[in-house]
C-alpha cells in the first residue's frame, strides 16, 4: 500500500507543481519550523538537529523566494528525514542555508557512512534504495523520497546533488566510501 501511495504521489507532482500558483515565502520560516518539528520526532534517538541561518540585511528578505510552500516542506522534511536515518544514534544533523547571488543554498551534512562514489547520482533516480541489510527500516522506503525531491527542486528553478564529506588527512575512509575494500 506504501508503494502504491507513492508511486501515485510521484505521478501526481508534475501535474500538481504545474497548475499550482507560486507565492511569496520565507525560506528560512519554513526551515525552522521543520527542524522543530523533526528534532521533537527523532528525539528518542537522541539525534540533534541543528539550524545555521547565513545572516544578512535585517530588513527580513534575505530567504524570501516564490513557491510551493508544502512542497519546498516536502523537500526538507524528505531530506531531513534521510540524513538521520543514516545517522548513528545520537548522531548530529546539521541544516545549512545561505544566500550566494540569487540562489539559496540549503546543505544537509549529517554523520553517516556517506554514498560509494559511483552512486551518487543513483541516489536520485526512481525505486533507488541503497540500505545496509541490518538497516532496521529495510522494506519502508519506496526509493521515491530523493526522486521526488528533485522534481520539487528542479521545478523550483534550483537543483539537488548529494555529496559525500572531504576525507580528514591521516583519517581512515569509511568502507562505505571505498567499494573496493568490501570483499
Amino acid at each position: 500500500n506504501r508503494l502504491i501511495s507513492d508511486v501515485s504521489k510521484a505521478s501526481r507532482l508534475d501535474r500538481e507543481l504545474a497548475l499550482q500558483e507560486t507565492e511569496p515565502l520565507d525560506f528560512s520560516e519554513l526551515v525552522r519550523g521543520m527542524v522543530t518539528v523533526l528534532s521533537d520526532i527523532h528525539s528518542d534517538r537522541g539525534c540533534k538537529i541543528t539550524l545555521n541561518l547565513a545572516s544578512g540585511p535585517s530588513d527580513g528578505k534575505l530567504y524570501m523566494v516564490r513557491g510551493h510552500e508544502g512542497r519546498l516542506g516536502q523537500v526538507m522534511t524528505n531530506l531531513v528525514d534521510n540524513a538521520l536515518s543514516f545517522s548513528p544514534d545520537g548522531g548530529e544533523v546539521a541544516v545549512t542555508v545561505s544566500r550566494v547571488g540569487a540562489d539559496i543554498v540549503t546543505t544537509i551534512d549529517d554523520q553517516g557512512p556517506g554514498i560509494p562514489p559511483d552512486r551518487l547520482e543513483h541516489v536520485f533516480k526512481r525505486f533507488y534504495s541503497d540500505r545496509p541489510q541490518s538497516d532496521q527500516t529495510l522494506g519502508k522506503n519506496s526509493g521515491l523520497g530523493l526522486s521526488i525531491t528533485r522534481e520539487i527542486v528542479r521545478a523550483h528553478g534550483g537543483d539537488v546533488i548529494a555529496e559525500n564529506r572531504p576525507l580528514v588527512a591521516g583519517a581512515a575512509p569509511s568502507p562505505a566510501l571505498r567499494p573496493e575494500l568490501e570483499e
